[in-house]
């Protein structure tokens, strides 16, 4: 690719932003609107003015090193321009002129502190709902110039978050239905801060800061669309509530009803199932029993089906069986091991997977399935990458499509099972997740080559 291709802006919001004059200017909304790239962008118009110093944030120090990540595409984009990169914290790019630009993170809420002091012609944060409230207006102080033929500026790109601070700043740029308003997109008003309080004036006001919010959309990044025609396909994959934000731009919608309000889990009798069908349990485990001092404890839960794949429709998700129980010790794995063995009748060879907890004692009990209690069978050991919520999405976006499926007896009557399985999916994140967490790692076995353990 060649320096013009990669310095070219793209027409409309993405060009918008780049040459906006507002002293702070938000600009975010889908997913792949070329946010990052245009934050990179925009201070090279400082590069041959040797009092010029940028700062960019993320939140932490893997996002800004993760392959891929700002860093990466930083230096992929200056180096060429004659940016040398300083690898040593904090990560620096110099410019003969004498221009920096500085990347470093705010992991910490106190972290703003480290900033005490500084200078910056130019600031940019990446991904600002992910910042606290404080540590934006704190190094909004830090916004000052001396020397610079520039005017100080902030500058900013976001998801959508209802829950962020950031949904409150920008509400005059946001409709009643979550999604930007087209026509005041790019607006600019005037703002004056008092405390926690922002006084909101629509002309120039004296000792007051011009701020605007610019919508992007996929839609707006062509040239994302052409290099990788499946993204908008994935990002409609994912969940009802993360598809709404990042797919849509959608600031107000929110797991308040939980992540499956719109599931669409249905019902089909045994031989409504495709043919060849390979069953798999996923076990998420769980050590405890109801006592007076523990009410209301977790559960082992064994979820039990298979991935079916459809040239045309794609994925669905066939669920036979939801063992869930409280119990611990010799008694759960007896009762494991039952399960296995009526799984066998009736389903043939069933892996099993099962999750492997943290710590050397978490590896010992796992292993120990593999060697004692279940020996045997063909068993898996997982190790779950993710918080909970993260691994129910990869499968959730099917469920909300309608392509989850429930086995159940030769009428299509729902099981027994399927009322507190159900409970759980409707509360979820909120209530108990032991039997949301089977699912999640029995959809993983499903899609991962098996690595048998007998």
């Amino acid at each position: 690719m060649s320096v013009t291709e990669v310095l070219g802006a793209q027409p409309g919001p993405q060009d918008a932003f780049l040459s906006c004059s507002a002293d702070i200017a938000l600009y975010g909304g889908s997913a792949g609107g070329g946010k990052s790239f245009a934050l990179l962008l925009d201070p090279l118009r400082g590069v041959s003015d040797p009092h010029y110093r940028a700062v960019f944030f993320r939140r932490s120090v893997p996002n800004l090193t993760n392959e891929g990540g700002l860093w990466e595409e930083a230096r992929a984009m200056y180096e060429p321009l004659g940016g040398a990169p300083r690898l040593a914290a904090p990560m620096r790019i110099a410019w003969p002129s004498g221009a920096s630009f500085t990347f470093t993170h705010m992991q910490h809420e106190k972290t703003k502190l480290d900033h005490k002091g500084g200078q910056y012609t130019w600031i940019g944060f990446d991904e600002l709902t992910e910042f606290e409230e404080t540590q934006f207006w704190y190094l909004l102080s830090r916004a000052r110039s001396p020397g610079s033929r520039f005017r100080p500026c902030m500058r900013a790109t976001t998801n959508p978050d209802s829950a962020s601070w950031v949904r409150n700043l920008i509400d005059w740029w946001i409709g009643d239905d979550g999604l930007a308003i087209p026509e005041r997109s790019g607006v600019i008003r005037w703002m004056k801060r008092s405390g926690d309080a922002i006084e909101w004036f629509e002309d120039e006001v004296e000792g007051a800061l011009s701020f605007t919010f610019i919508r992007a959309s996929l839609e707006d990044n062509p040239a994302l669309l052409e290099a990788d025609p499946e993204y908008a396909q994935r990002l409609d994959m994912l969940d009802r509530v993360e598809r709404e934000r990042l797919r849509v731009g959608n600031w107000n919608v929110s797991y308040a009803k939980g992540m499956f309000a719109d599931h669409r889990i249905r019902c089909v009798r045994p031989d409504q199932v495709p043919e060849g069908l390979v069953v798999k349990r996923y076990w998420d485990l769980a050590n405890t029993e109801v006592s007076s001092k523990n009410p209301n404890p977790d559960w082992t839960a064994g979820v039990l089906g298979g991935l079916h794949v459809d040239e045309d429709e794609g994925e669905t998700l066939y669920l036979y069986d939801c063992a869930a129980r409280r119990i611990s010790g010799a008694a759960k794995r007896a009762w494991m091991r039952a399960v296995a063995e009526a799984d066998e009748l009736e389903h043939g060879d069933v892996e099993i997977g099962i999750e492997r907890e943290g710590g050397a004692t978490g590896s010992e009990a796992a292993d120990d399935y593999v060697t004692t209690h279940l020996a045997g069978y063909h068993v898996t050991i997982d190790n779950p990458t993710g918080d909970k919520v993260a691994r129910a999405a990869r499968w959730l976006g099917l469920a909300e499509r309608g392509r989850v499926v429930v086995v159940g007896d030769a009428s299509g009557q729902w099981p027994e099972w399927w009322p507190a399985y159900k409970a759980d999916c409707e509360a979820f994140p909120h209530g108990k997740r032991d039997r949301m967490d089977g699912t999640s790692g029995l959809y993983k076995l499903c899609k991962t080559p098996p690595i048998w353990f007998l």
